[in-house]
């Protein structure tokens, strides 16, 4: 499935889990408080994982209204992504990457060893 974004749309995935129970304006409203990603201004796009990695919430808004997409995968969870405790939740993404991340597919390799 390809979901189509504004290429100048920037993409930021939260790396923590999320209770996805609430709507967009909860989502919303997470993203300007713990984030500082002003969803409304139409040139952003916020991912948010559920605890168990089966479920993501995917908010935009452009001038007409805001969106909000709901992906379940049928086989397997989405990737788990690791950031230093310094760094923001929010990982950006490129356009590319968020597709392929919401078809499942692995965005980094497992480190086979511990350094």
């Amino acid at each position: 499935m390809n979901i189509l974004f504004k290429e100048s749309s920037r993409v930021s995935l939260v790396v923590t889990p999320t209770d996805l129970r609430g709507s967009f304006q909860k989502l919303c409203s997470i993203a300007q408080t713990m984030m500082n990603i002003d969803v409304m201004s139409g040139s952003e796009t916020v991912v948010f994982i559920s605890k168990s990695a089966k479920l993501c919430k995917i908010i935009t808004a452009d001038e007409r209204g805001s969106v909000v997409i709901v992906r379940r995968l049928n086989k397997g969870t989405f990737e788990r992504i690791m950031v230093k405790v310094e760094d923001s939740s929010a990982q950006p993404l490129s356009v590319y990457e968020q597709e392929q991340y919401l078809n499942g597919i692995r965005l980094y390799e497992k480190c086979s060893r511990y350094w």
